[in-house]
């Protein structure tokens, strides 16, 4: 199967979109106007245990503290929660509005074919992997490698990776984690312990495979010479075509995608049998009206 991603890198936002066989599947847009914390692993500090929540709220370095569940803190903490004391957290939830984000003390660092859990112990191995023989291959290789140094999951992907790629990317993450755990307890609040890599790189790495054709056209210098570092990291350079555009070019535009995403973004859509959909959006939820009028 041919597949292309195409990386339009514009002042205020990046957009990213997957294309198989020409049809475009998947769509996604980042703002460069507020920093994406999502995943980010910083150091937070306890401003207030609120017991009837079961909960503390964190002030991790933003305007607004985030949310933290007690059943979401690591063990090692329990003895440590009380207003000033300071612990590493991760941003599951990006929240908008008056809220903080929402956290979690169960870190979590994400790999090509694995996530490293630095402050658990066992392997698990994705539900979606349904050959048993396939999911005790992965086990036992990865036992040898990790021991009992760190948790680990085993992602998807992993079916379809070599027992090579599994190994360095489990001793890629380690070092990752083992970097964490001995720079935590030393950083002041609002610390950046870990930062995930742009999202396109997170897409590429979602859809690389050994079987489909793949092509990624970008229109930035620099975003060319981060994809092909990452190539060059996955020994995936010379299956991947790489294709620079002018930076002035409408990538979307010349793709024949910029018409759809204008229709799906617009706030009213119209349907085939006559009858549209207007789309709000509030702090507290989306709302959707259905309507039978027909256009006009």
């Amino acid at each position: 199967m041919k597949k292309q991603i195409l990386v339009e890198q514009q002042l205020l936002m990046t957009r990213i979109a997957v294309l198989q066989e020409g049809e475009w599947t998947n769509f996604y847009v980042t703002s460069h106007l507020e920093e994406d914390m999502q995943n980010q692993v910083v150091i937070g500090q306890i401003e207030q245990v609120v017991k009837n929540l079961k909960a503390v709220f964190v002030n991790y370095g933003s305007d607004k503290n985030g949310l933290l569940h007690i059943k979401q803190i690591p063990e090692r903490y329990y003895n440590k929660l009380h207003q000033g004391a300071k612990l590493p957290v991760q941003v599951v939830k990006q929240n908008v509005g008056e809220k903080g984000h929402k956290l979690t003390g169960k870190i979590s660092l994400k790999g090509r074919f694995l996530v490293c859990l630095p402050f658990e112990t066992g392997i698990n191995v994705s539900k979606k992997i349904r050959d048993n023989n396939t999911r005790r291959q992965l086990k036992e290789v990865l036992s040898e490698v990790v021991g009992d140094s760190y948790g680990f999951i085993v992602r998807t992907q992993a079916e379809e990776a070599t027992i090579e790629q599994i190994i360095k990317d489990a001793q890629s993450l380690m070092e990752k984690a083992k970097q964490f755990m001995a720079t935590k307890d030393f950083l002041s609040r609002g610390s950046i312990l870990y930062k995930e890599p742009p999202l396109y790189t997170q897409i590429i790495n979602e859809t690389l495979n050994n079987e489909d054709e793949i092509e990624i056209v970008c229109n930035q210098t620099g975003v060319l010479t981060e994809i092909e570092s990452l190539m060059q990291e996955y020994g995936t350079r010379e299956q991947v075509k790489l294709t620079l555009v002018n930076e002035k070019d409408e990538i979307f535009v010349n793709y024949g995608l910029q018409k759809q995403i204008d229709h799906l973004t617009s706030r009213k859509i119209w349907l085939k049998n006559g009858g549209n959909l207007m789309i709000d959006y509030t702090e507290a939820m989306t709302i959707i009206d259905v309507n039978s009028a027909k256009q006009s």
